[in-house]
């Protein structure tokens, strides 16, 4: 049984967006260009695959970006926008809590956890074509800060700091990273996981056996 926590993090509303241009099948992940390939998707009434309907493709695209950066830039999106929705919550109590309780939002959720979503909807052969997210700006021109105010050096350096147990979630998404440029199934990606980071696996992929259904025996 998941958790309301779990729901949220793990939600049923994974799309890709059709790219003819560059044939490419692109999977939303938040602060990862999303906003940008929702204005792109409807500038040109671009095809969006959702959930079920993403076991018909081959391949699909998914851009990572480096996992310090990535999360920062999340905190800061989800306390802005807590301030926006929440104006009488007291700030600092809830960057604290954003800092304590690690991955409340989407916006910051390791990368990991977004693939191991997506798993679900995959058919046991469609190829992940795992990208840098350097080259996004390849795919998409136009870049949408959606209205959030870019973080300071001064918050990164608060929000890195004394962070207790994060360098294993980023360390997870440093190894999709140094994936960039290869084409692999999710049991191939998780074979990875277990034979090359053995002691990460056993922390933590074997956790996830409830939510993904490629498991390894």
């Amino acid at each position: 049984m998941l958790s309301e926590i779990d729901s949220i993090l793990f939600s049923d509303d994974c799309e890709v967006v059709e790219i003819p241009l560059h044939n490419q099948w692109v999977y939303y992940i938040q602060k990862n260009g999303t906003s940008s390939l929702l204005n792109l998707q409807e500038k040109y009434s671009l095809r969006l695959l959702k959930n079920e309907q993403i076991q018909e493709l081959d391949f699909v695209d998914v851009y990572i970006r480096d996992a310090k950066d990535r999360y920062v830039s999340g905190v800061n999106t989800y306390l802005q926008h807590l301030k926006r929705d929440h104006p009488e919550l007291d700030q600092p109590t809830a960057f604290w809590f954003a800092k304590q309780y690690k991955f409340l939002n989407r916006h910051y959720a390791p990368q990991f956890h977004w693939l191991l979503n997506i798993s679900r909807y995959l058919s046991p052969d469609t190829k992940i074509r795992i990208r840098d997210f350097k080259n996004f700006s390849a795919v998409v021109e136009d870049h949408d800060r959606a209205d959030i105010i870019p973080s300071d050096d001064e918050f990164r350096q608060k929000l890195l700091s004394n962070n207790t147990g994060l360098e294993l979630w980023m360390f997870l998404d440093q190894i999709l990273l140094d994936l960039a440029g290869t084409e692999m199934t999710w049991v191939e990606i998780i074979k990875h996981y277990r034979d090359t980071h053995t002691e990460t696996f056993d922390l933590v992929c074997q956790r996830f056996n409830l939510i993904s259904k490629s498991v390894l025996p």
